[in-house]
């Protein structure tokens, strides 16, 4: 072999080495960039599934009344990375919502009325306040148990917060101590109070003496009301009932007495209406005793019994001789 072809194949070899090293490298960049993309596409479908969840769940928050977290999930969707018309919806939507969220300033008063700064604050067991320094307070619209704990005492109070409404004053106030210090603090509702809340609250002993003395004496005075009502009502069906059997009577026999002149020959008519005459009659008859009879035994048992008869004998002696004595409660 000469040097000359020698040397051609080798640097023919170097060529076609260099150029499959120079593709080798293309292709692995271009894959680079393929795969980064891809995954930045990824990234950008669950960029916009996480914004499509967060706009239903907002919407759903909002029309439970939980508008302060339907304003954060809105806030959420609003990104510029969940496509212009997501983000410019729930724009919308934040800035509607946003003056609908109502807002509470709570106020806490000692004894002597004045205002109680060191003070904790919670909205239905969830803290809301480390402290009470006149600023509002963002809450959600509805009816709220707001608890202040301070020196020691905590009272609850309720309020119902409407919606769109700001800077509503939630006020409380301190009462003086228990006498034993070392007890339990005691929780005090300052609202006002239900029907639940009245049936279970202490009676002052004013109230108890007034209410042992006058509810025994309740039933007996309605119940002996509707007795003397429903005598009254029976006593009056029966004597009208009695009257009305003699008016009847009266009537059908003076007809009757009319029918002899046309007898044998009287219309059918005219004996049916003595019939009916007579059964009525009859019927008023019977509702008359019934009522009296009802009457009657209405009265006996709702007539109060007599006290027992107590009788007491008693035979002393005495120095000028004996001495008895008799004596009976009737």
């Amino acid at each position: 072999m000469s040097p000359s072809l020698g040397a051609f194949r080798c640097v023919s070899w170097f060529g076609v080495s260099a150029a499959l090293l120079v593709s080798t490298l293309a292709g692995a960049r271009e894959h680079r960039r393929a795969g980064a993309a891809s995954l930045a596409r990824d990234d950008a479908n669950d960029d916009r599934q996480a914004c499509q969840l967060a706009f239903a769940d907002a919407r759903q928050q909002a029309g439970r009344g939980h508008l302060q977290k339907a304003n954060r999930l809105f806030s959420q969707c609003a990104d510029p990375v969940c496509g212009r018309a997501l983000a410019n919806e729930c724009a919308a939507r934040r800035a509607q919502l946003e003056p609908d969220i109502p807002s509470v300033v709570p106020v806490l008063t000692d004894r002597e009325g004045r205002p109680v700064v060191e003070a904790a604050v919670s909205i239905d067991g969830q803290p809301l306040a480390a402290q009470l320094d006149g600023r509002a307070v963002f809450v959600d619209p509805g009816l709220h148990e707001f608890t202040f704990t301070a020196d020691g005492q905590v009272v609850v109070t309720e309020a119902l917060i409407a919606q769109g409404q700001r800077n509503y004053l939630v006020t409380a106030s301190l009462q003086e101590p228990p006498a034993d210090s070392q007890s339990e603090p005691k929780r005090r509702v300052i609202a006002a109070a239900t029907d639940d809340d009245e049936q279970d609250a202490p009676l002052p002993p004013t109230a108890r003496k007034r209410s042992s003395r006058t509810s025994p004496s309740s039933p007996s005075i309605s119940s002996s009301s509707s007795s003397n009502a429903a005598l009254y009502l029976l006593g009056g069906l029966g004597a009208a009932g009695l009257g009305g059997y003699g008016a009847l009577v009266t009537w059908a026999r003076n007809d009757n007495r009319l029918l002899l002149d046309c007898s044998p020959n009287c219309s059918p008519a005219s004996v049916a209406h003595i019939r009916k005459l007579y059964l009525a009659a009859d019927i008023s008859l019977g509702v008359g005793l019934a009522s009296l009879a009802a009457t009657t035994w209405i009265y006996i048992a709702t007539r109060p019994t007599r006290k027992e008869s107590a009788y007491s004998f008693d035979f002393r002696l005495t120095p000028s001789g004996a001495m008895a004595a008799w004596g009976g409660r009737f």
